[in-house]
């Protein structure tokens, strides 16, 4: 991913997705800058302030923060009239900042039930915005407007069209990396036989703080699902 920023203006770029901000404080490149990438999706990026100490207002309004720098080209309110002709007028800057808005649910999606995929077939018009790296993130082509018959069909014969015998003869013969997975057991096991072997109730997997904070914040949904759509979430 590639981060930019200066002054108050910056910009954050991991494909296909792209982010500008106009922050409401200047922030400063002096080498105190860090940025880190969790597994589960999340960026977490420190800029150090010009002003240490400066309280940034506003940083919930994620409209204000999306909106484009006004321009500082504005022509002056009183002209002055029969000016020479030598004096060349400025030219004005072009404003090559693209309009960000926060995304909204399209009713024209909500209505259309072929194109719908997800959990419980809730989501729809998903790859709709994602048309310029579609090639890049699914297979199946064009998926809002096909039915989930032909999706499947569709990914079927795009796995036939991909499967490599080679491949699967190299895991047959380089069978080193495949029993190390197959012996690989995660915490969870080890944690559920010592329990078994010291044969008390105590449980040894506990949660801290911050994971009991994230529970108690998960809110209870309730999902109205037809008897095909109960199946498939089942399976």
């Amino acid at each position: 991913f590639d981060i930019y920023f200066e002054g108050n203006s910056f910009r954050f770029y991991a494909k296909p997705y792209f982010l500008r901000l106009i922050l409401p404080g200047r922030v400063v490149e002096d080498g105190r800058e860090k940025a880190s990438y969790d597994i589960s999706g999340i960026f977490t990026i420190h800029l150090p302030k010009e002003i240490p100490g400066e309280k940034f207002d506003g940083l919930d309004m994620l409209t204000a923060l999306l909106a484009p720098k006004k321009s500082r080209s504005a022509k002056p309110l009183v002209e002055e009239m029969g000016a020479p002709e030598e004096i060349m007028e400025e030219e004005e800057e072009f404003d090559w900042e693209i309009k960000q808005t926060l995304q909204k649910d399209n009713m024209e999606d909500s209505l259309c039930p072929s194109g719908s995929y997800g959990f419980g077939s809730q989501k729809s018009g998903v790859f709709r915005r994602l048309q310029d790296e579609l090639n890049e993130v699914v297979d199946v082509k064009n998926p809002d407007i096909t039915l989930a018959s032909e999706r499947r069909e569709k990914r079927l014969a795009a796995e036939a069209a991909k499967f490599d015998p080679d491949h699967y003869l190299a895991d047959f013969f380089e069978e080193e990396a495949i029993h190390r997975l197959l012996n690989y057991k995660p915490w969870w096991v080890n944690a559920y036989e010592l329990m078994i072997n010291a044969q008390e109730s105590t449980s040894w997997i506990s949660f801290t703080e911050d994971e009991k904070e994230q529970l108690r914040k998960f809110t209870n949904r309730t999902f109205l699902l037809d008897k095909r759509a109960s199946q498939q979430v089942y399976l």
